[in-house]
């Protein structure tokens, strides 16, 4: 995960710097890489989301049978 944040920010850096230069190719090719690691940070958060769902089941789970 914040390895797909770090490459995020350098690819956001060439993209500002493709900008300045006025270097649309470059610019677009930025804004796909931005938008394929969006992709792969949203499938990434959202594993780790189901993850953190089970797990929260499981203690509720837990929780309410030793309350019984």
């Amino acid at each position: 995960g914040l390895m797909l944040v770090r490459a995020s920010t350098l690819k956001m850096i060439r993209l500002q710097l493709a900008l300045e230069r006025q270097d649309r190719r470059v610019a677009l090719e930025e804004v796909d890489e931005l938008l394929a690691i969006d992709r792969h940070l949203q499938q990434y958060l959202g594993g780790a989301t189901g993850l953190c769902a089970k797990r929260s089941s499981t203690l509720s789970g837990c929780c309410s049978t030793a309350r019984s």
